[in-house]
């Protein structure tokens, strides 16, 4: 079995092995994923699927092979589409306390969007979503990481513990992400 080649383009490390972990099994085996480090220009555009195909474009311009980028945000349904592909901005203003401030007298509601973009020539692009849905903790998990701080609030809709106390493993199982891939891989694209 011959194995097609794809570059993931991201400069966060927890990320690549997220989703090369959830690749290998989803493709069983039949593609490898490629990481490559690549700080990419952040636009500012209303949408994550928009921002996810402006930063597949660019990407392949720097790379010219076969590739996807990742672009993740948090939602809080009560704020429609909020903060979602500002998301990062939005914790590094605010940090934890401006988030509960937001979400202090409103539904807790939140799900996870990532827009898995893939392309093989920087023209024909194709965005695949997967949510994770769950709510925003009342308050912050002792275990943060700085690659997703929002990890330390959001519990998965079926769980009672936030993401970042999760085992690796079943943090993954039915990820925004593994959703994404899933749609990616029952395509014909690849």
């Amino acid at each position: 079995m011959r194995k097609s080649k794809i570059f993931f383009i991201t400069t966060n490390q927890s990320k690549f092995q997220e989703v090369r972990k959830i690749m290998e099994e989803e493709s069983s085996g039949r593609i490898e994923l490629v990481h490559r480090d690549m700080e990419l220009e952040e636009p500012k555009l209303l949408s994550l699927k928009e921002t996810s195909k402006e930063k597949a474009i660019q990407a392949f311009k720097r790379v010219n092979s076969p590739l996807i980028v990742d672009d993740t945000g948090i939602i809080f349904e009560e704020y429609g589409n909020f903060p979602g592909p500002y998301s990062k901005i939005f914790y590094e203003m605010v940090g934890f306390k401006g988030i509960y401030n937001l979400l202090k007298d409103t539904s807790r509601k939140a799900y996870y969007s990532s827009i898995i973009t893939f392309t093989k020539d920087g023209e024909k692009l194709y965005p695949f979503e997967g949510r994770y849905r769950g709510r925003m903790a009342h308050k912050v998990s002792a275990i943060v990481n700085p690659y997703f701080p929002y990890d330390s609030l959001f519990i998965p809709m079926s769980g009672k513990i936030p993401r970042s106390e999760m085992d690796f493993e079943a943090s993954i199982e039915i990820s925004h992400r593994r959703k994404a891939i899933k749609k990616l891989l029952a395509s014909d694209v690849i």
